[in-house]
């Protein structure tokens, strides 16, 4: 091959000194380099992580609600949901361009207790350019519960039923059944902003029965009804508390009374059944005032319970015993509430840790005379551990009896890193809450 010449960059090359040069920078001896002169230069820079996003997760019993801040470099963002810190994650879909998410679920019924479903939400904001930033955050779906803290107050034919507020009820269905009539006799709504109404000739004059009561809460305007449990009320009728006192039916005795007592209650009930008692009627009188005004407290086959009271107070009472034609005794008894401890502040440990979070356990110790605690959270958890006479701890609406096995009063959720706050409150009879703060404990995962 003849050979030619070729003229570049002002100089003039034969072909195979042309050639001779690339293979010499094949073989190492110069690197090849740009027209213009400048080095080549190799990147080996890293991809840089995205920052994790800031996530906000709100829940009811029929929807959830993640919203998520923009991230800087972030293209497009992911939203995952498991119930277990460690999976399997379901991808909640997301629309276009949208910075919140919202999914239809349920926690279903409570018990009377709270509690609810514990869901972990992981958002990741992703770019091709780099990691992506990953926040996982949880969250208790609440249950649609049911009111648990039912009384009756006798008056007349008629009966005041007063129960206890939940969350999200919209209203309240009050119903009243007699004897063993499974359809009520009355059945009435009101709206959530009441915890009292009021059941007219609910009793039959001089009729010993039995009256069944529901307090059932709904969720939304003709939501589901989260139906409370029948609470029965054992009078040999309203009226019959105040009968004739001509012919009290059974010779006058002075009834032997039980009181129990805690920090804002008093429980008083006649221990001589044998006498053929069939009602207990109770009536509260300022201490000291023998002579009255005496105020009814209730009226009933059992303990009659006189609720809301003041701490470390006394309290003069009247305990008339009703037999099947009118009163066989009375006595004056004068009890003293004990004084409300504050609250506990519980304590916490961490156990199993890993990249994906740890155990939280709280601990606490119970109170003699309380019904247990309520247990809040950062994450939405309001969970009640109640105690039951007998001193016992359970989870639920059964007490087990006097044979219930003694649980240690703890509680352990697994949690992914961050930072939560848990408050504890001590709940004395009926159900009801100390007005102390309550316990607070902040835990860093």
């Amino acid at each position: 091959m003849p050979n030619m010449r070729i003229r570049a960059g002002g100089r003039t090359l034969g072909v195979s000194a042309l050639l001779a040069g690339l293979g010499a920078g094949s073989a190492g001896a110069q690197r090849p380099q740009p027209l213009d002169g400048t080095p080549i230069v190799r990147s080996t820079a890293r991809l840089v992580p995205l920052s994790a996003p800031r996530v906000k997760v709100d829940a009811t019993p029929v929807a959830v609600t993640v919203a998520w801040g923009l991230v800087d470099g972030a293209s497009t963002y992911s939203v995952e949901q498991a119930s277990n810190l460690g999976g399997p994650w379901t991808s909640l879909r997301i629309p276009r361009g949208a910075t919140t998410v919202t999914a239809a679920t349920s926690a279903g019924f409570g018990n009377g207790y709270g509690g609810g479903m514990l869901y972990y939400y992981r958002v990741s904001a992703l770019s091709s350019a780099g990691e992506p930033g990953v926040t996982v955050v949880p969250r208790v779906t609440p249950t649609i519960d049911r009111p648990v803290s039912v009384e009756i107050r006798e008056e007349g034919a008629d009966a005041w039923v007063y129960w206890t507020p939940v969350p999200y009820a919209t209203s309240y269905v009050v119903s009243a059944a007699l004897g063993s009539q499974t359809v009520p006799s009355q059945m009435v709504e009101v709206d959530a902003r009441s915890t009292e109404t009021r059941l007219i000739n609910v009793a039959l004059p001089y009729a010993p029965q039995l009256v069944s009561v529901k307090v059932s809460a709904r969720y939304g305007t003709g939501g589901p009804l989260s139906v409370g449990p029948a609470k029965q009320f054992s009078v040999p009728a309203l009226q019959s508390c105040w009968p004739p006192a001509s012919d009290p039916g059974l010779p006058p005795h002075v009834p032997l009374v039980m009181v129990g007592s805690g920090p804002t209650f008093v429980s008083l009930v006649s221990g001589d059944a044998a006498k053929g008692g069939v009602a207990n009627r109770v009536e509260r009188a300022p201490l000291g005032s023998a002579a009255g005004p005496w105020q009814t407290i209730g009226c009933r086959a059992g303990p009659v319970v006189d609720a809301s009271l003041i701490a470390g107070a006394q309290y003069q009472y009247r305990l008339t015993e009703i037999g099947p034609l009118g009163a066989v005794g009375q006595t004056t008894v004068v009890a003293t509430t004990s004084p409300i401890l504050d609250n506990q502040t519980p304590t916490a440990t961490l156990s199993g840790c890993s990249v994906a979070g740890c155990q939280v356990t709280l601990n606490w110790n119970d109170y003699t005379g309380t019904q247990g605690v309520q247990i809040q959270s950062s994450y939405g958890l309001s969970q009640v551990y109640a105690t039951n006479w007998f001193g016992k701890l359970w989870r639920g609406p059964t007490t087990g009896g006097s044979n219930a096995v003694a649980i240690q009063p703890s509680f352990s959720v697994p949690l992914p890193k961050g930072v939560y706050t848990f408050w504890l409150t001590t709940l004395f009879p009926p159900m009801r809450p100390t007005t102390r703060p309550p316990g607070q404990v902040t835990v860093v995962v």
